[in-house]
């Protein structure tokens, strides 16, 4: 088990840090087992593809000890080796965290009784404190744990008044608890985990909300991530109000090149998400919103930060762009980004983007090349690849070809109900929708009246904007 463990630990490692494994174990600190060095040197000939055949304890017990009947001094070795590397991944991370550092080094000298330092260190973290803006969980904690120890250094002193010093230490231990309350609950409700959850159901959240609007100002100034969590909390609970929206896009594109990526990603999504969710419902205004949203995000450089973007996020920022009448943006987008992509979805996404941007330009047979070139491995590629087909056999009046995808579809959503969710009801409708369309007469004028108020009604169908365009071409 131990050579499996290593092997995934090994494999796990980029180039980068792959080599700075190598700096660690050849520091005498760290190591002095030169066998352990002679392992890494061995193992480093067959970095990155590691196969498991390298691990093999007779393999390792004939490179490393000449000797292919010494498999335990190997396992014993192999052991070793993985304690050495997980202690590496401590290490690694602990360069990353520049708080915890200063608090286990404010630790150390206290313990050692080396006072100016100290103070130094002190002075250092409290101004590193006063100037971070992604106050996130982690910050909270470490800065919960920086006041601690300060106190408890103060503390020796039992004639001086700490009164203000514990009050500062509980309302730190206040802002930790509400964030993590509001991520767990914006987890919750944006997952779904429990079905039908009530937000005001989970407990403290409503005198978190309550405290939240009545010091927003003072939240919004000094707590910038707690105040990007209520807005998304309100977003997604009072969806009907507008202004926590606004609230929380005008705040992210005042301070977007404050945010961390991880902060970013959430508000990024969080937004979009809204934004989505009301187009969906016909509310067309968003088109506008969201294409402002994306294009910002790329201004800031946020999905050239982003090696790997999902196929479904890709595909929305191009289709967003045409229903903005940008196609050359979305070509940009595509020209520009494409790399980025997850790699195992990479060629379907790019085929499948190409298609939607060759139909906007009315060039149905690159579009139809290029669908011919997606495979189904997941629903989202069926489907809106069978929705451009649907679209490109109704504009070039090839209503056989038209009824036959439709039909195909069908069985296919039936097969897949279960997976496909609330999408199945949307696709279902739309495709009724599209049969309905072919069959209307141009010269009934009250017929085509008639579709269009239940187009109006269908809000939630798939291309709903495409069909009320067609439908009014009729006319």
């Amino acid at each position: 088990m131990k050579e499996i463990k290593l092997q995934e630990i090994l494999k796990s490692l980029s180039q980068s840090d792959f080599r700075k494994l190598g700096e660690f174990l050849h520091s005498p600190f760290h190591n002095k087992s030169r066998k352990i060095i002679e392992l890494y040197n061995y193992l480093k000939n067959f970095y990155p593809e590691l196969d498991s055949r390298y691990f093999k304890a007779e393999v390792i017990s004939q490179n490393i000890f000449n000797n292919k009947k010494k498999t335990q001094n190997a396992r014993t070795l192999m052991s070793s080796f993985t304690a050495l590397t997980e202690k590496f991944l401590i290490y690694n991370q602990l360069e990353k965290n520049l708080l915890l550092q200063k608090n286990l080094l404010i630790e150390a000298l206290y313990r050692k009784d080396v006072n100016k330092p100290l103070n130094q260190e002190i002075n250092e973290v409290s101004r590193l404190l006063r100037k971070e803006f992604n106050k996130d969980i982690d910050f909270y904690y470490h800065e919960f744990i920086f006041k601690a120890l300060v106190n408890n250094i103060k503390g020796t002193d039992l004639d001086l008044n700490m009164d203000k010093d514990y009050l500062n230490l509980s309302e730190i231990s206040d802002k930790l608890f509400i964030l993590s309350k509001l991520k767990i609950a914006n987890t919750i409700l944006s997952r779904k985990i429990i079905p039908d959850t009530k937000y005001e159901e989970i407990w403290s959240i409503k005198d978190i909300i309550d405290f939240s609007e009545k010091n927003i100002s003072e939240i919004m100034r000094n707590h910038p991530m707690i105040f990007s969590e209520f807005n998304i909390l309100m977003m997604m609970t009072k969806p009907e109000k507008q202004e926590y929206f606004l609230s929380l896009r005008d705040y992210v594109f005042k301070n977007i090149n404050r945010f961390s990526y991880e902060e970013l990603s959430q508000v990024y999504y969080s937004l979009t998400n809204y934004c989505v969710n009301k187009i969906s419902i016909g509310e067309t205004r968003y088109l506008a919103n969201l294409y402002s949203i994306h294009t910002f995000f790329e201004k800031a450089g946020f999905y050239r930060s982003n090696r790997k973007i999902q196929y479904t996020d890709f595909l929305a920022v191009i289709i967003c762009g045409i229903n903005n009448e940008k196609l050359e943006w979305s070509k940009y987008f595509l020209s520009e980004y494409k790399d980025n992509i997850v790699q195992s979805f990479k060629n379907d996404t790019v085929m499948l983007a190409r298609a939607v941007i060759s139909f906007a330009e009315k060039k149905y047979d690159d579009a139809l090349d290029n669908l011919s070139q997606v495979s189904y491995r997941y629903s989202y590629f069926y489907l809106k690849s069978k929705e451009i087909y649907i679209k490109i056999y109704y504009e070039t009046k090839n209503f056989t070809a038209l009824t036959s995808v439709i039909d195909a579809t069908r069985q296919y959503l039936k097969r897949h109900k279960e997976i496909l969710a609330h999408h199945y009801e949307r696709f279902n409708l739309f495709l009724s929708n599209v049969l309905n369309l072919i069959k209307l007469d141009d010269k009934d004028k009250t017929e085509i009246a008639y579709f269009l108020r239940k187009l109006d009604r269908d809000r939630h169908t798939i291309a709903r904007e495409w069909l009320i365009e067609k439908t009014l071409e009729l006319k």
